[in-house]
């Protein structure tokens, strides 16, 4: 494929395919239809969110407050997770 012109922004700009697959085109028709999907749904999606937006609602007092230990992410017992390396 054509060598990417500009300036790279991250090391992800060197993965790039060398040349267009089968396979990226199946993914770019499935994001197509994800599209048509959502554009489809959007009447369903403007309804249901009118009816979420109307409906009753909690006030800040009426919510219990988190412990300090709510308060902070959990403590993983693998490092890696918690700080997995990219490149």
């Amino acid at each position: 494929m054509k060598k990417p012109a500009g300036r790279a922004s991250s090391p992800l700009d060197k993965l790039r395919p060398e040349k267009w697959s089968a396979q990226l085109t199946r993914e770019l028709l499935e994001l197509i239809w994800v599209l048509e999907r959502t554009k489809d749904l959007q009447p369903a999606l403007q309804k249901s969110f009118k009816q979420v937006l109307d409906g009753s609602v909690f006030l800040e007092d009426e919510l219990p407050m988190p412990t300090d230990e709510e308060k902070h992410p959990p403590k993983s017992e693998d490092e890696t997770l918690e700080h997995p390396e990219l490149f």
